[in-house]
């Protein structure tokens, strides 16, 4: 059977949409090989993967929505610096909803900083109900970098690659004001969810311009983080406006700033959090070989997190019961 015609070029319609790898109407990079060789190479990134059986993808579905004029909740966003707000923000959001939000890269070469200003999401146990959870990846089948995730201190995450996939459910009773994120296009940086650890950075090549990386440290709820910079050794103009160390408490609200360093450390200093986030930022344009910083950090029991006000059609109440199973503990906490 001459199958020549699977490979004939075609208009279509994607309906405003960009064009999806991940589409399960895609063929893989095998598709009619007679020999073994790759028969379809994506382009511009050769390395993309395509075709998948799993299930429709987020923009199948946004077509098929858009196709019979289906109300839909979440979208594309692949906007620098855009914003990812729930339904209604800063007001309540609605009951019954599911939302996806796919994050991508215009070109699939950087990876994604996003970090939440905001964060209220009814709390209940494990975060049955409401809920928001993050994928590293393009559906929901790929790796889980946080959630399910609900009550009231901001998560901040940073890809594995260019894309990230965000989706939040309320329930049918009660309601709180939700959430807001930022997001930006980074080149270098990492997720961070073990509960201690080391981070160590140095510069073993000369850059040839500017660059800025992100670690996200990000606990269980009802945890909060000890953070010890050891060493730090980098360039200095006495304002650290471009070679620097920012450490930002983002579980805070609304989110601070800690430090910022830069030249070298006379000796190490210590942070403890309010919450479950930490994030690094680190500027260093043009370093020198061997610059860098050096960094260890730990979890703690967080014993006054921060509570949620929920709403139903008879008014307000504070939502205060959490439940964090560890591997071998049950922390309860009642505020």
């Amino acid at each position: 059977m001459d199958l020549k015609f699977s490979f004939n070029k075609l208009d279509t319609n994607n309906l405003g949409t960009t064009y999806d790898y991940s589409s399960v109407m895609h063929y893989d990079k095998y598709a009619f090989s007679k020999n073994g060789n790759i028969t379809i190479l994506p382009k511009p990134d050769p390395n993309v993967s395509i075709g998948q059986q799993y299930g429709m993808a987020t923009l199948d579905v946004d077509k098929v929505n858009k196709l019979y004029n289906c109300k839909t909740c979440g979208g594309l966003l692949m906007k620098d610096h855009e914003l990812l707000n729930s339904p209604g923000f800063p007001d309540l959001y609605p009951n019954n909803l599911h939302c996806i939000w796919l994050v991508r890269t215009p070109n699939y070469k950087n990876k994604i900083f996003l970090q939440f200003t905001k964060f209220q999401v009814e709390q209940f146990i494990n975060c049955y109900s409401d809920r928001v959870i993050i994928y590293d990846g393009e559906s929901l089948v790929s790796p889980v970098l946080d959630g399910p995730t609900c009550g009231s201190e901001n998560p901040a995450v940073v890809s594995s690659g260019g894309s990230l996939l965000v989706e939040f459910f309320s329930s049918r009773i009660w309601r709180a004001f939700g959430f807001s994120a930022k997001f930006q296009f980074v080149e270098c940086g990492y997720t961070l969810t073990d509960k201690k650890g080391n981070i160590n950075f140095r510069t073993w090549k000369k850059a040839n311009s500017r660059q800025r990386c992100w670690w996200a440290l990000l606990m269980p709820r009802a945890f909060k983080i000890v953070f010890t910079l050891i060493t730090l050794h980098m360039s200095s103009n006495g304002t650290c406006t471009e070679d620097y160390l920012a450490i930002h408490d983002v579980a805070a609200n609304p989110p601070t700033l800690l430090g910022k360093y830069c030249g070298k450390l006379p000796q190490p200093v210590v942070f403890t959090s309010t919450g479950r986030t930490l994030v690094l930022e680190l500027s260093h344009p043009m370093p020198d070989l061997g610059w860098g910083i050096s960094a260890e950090y730990k979890s703690i029991i967080n014993k006054n997190p921060p509570e949620v006000i929920t709403y139903n059609n008879k008014g307000s109440y504070p939502n205060t019961l959490a439940l964090v199973l560890t591997s071998a503990v049950l922390y309860f906490h009642y505020l």
